[in-house]
């Protein structure tokens, strides 16, 4: 049961870093273009961490480069 509840945490922090990059993107630019700037800023930030740090990736980094990955991920969100 707890293993469940920190992979859903974890999932969680996630998609709240995911749904911080689309708005940080989504407010550096005017008008319109804020909607497609933050689509591309939150699915950057997706493939970024499917490539990079998902659990099951083929190049995972490790160690400290996979620590300051995500900490640069949370940070944005």
């Amino acid at each position: 049961m707890a293993a469940f509840l920190g992979q859903a945490l974890a999932f969680l922090a996630e998609l709240a870093a995911l749904a911080g990059a689309g708005l940080l993107a989504a407010q550096a630019a005017p008008g319109r273009w804020g909607i497609a700037a933050g689509l591309a800023g939150a699915g950057l930030l997706a493939l970024a961490w499917g490539r990079w740090a998902a659990p099951r990736a083929r190049r995972r980094l490790g160690g400290m480069a996979l620590l300051l990955f995500k900490a640069g991920a949370f940070g944005i969100g």
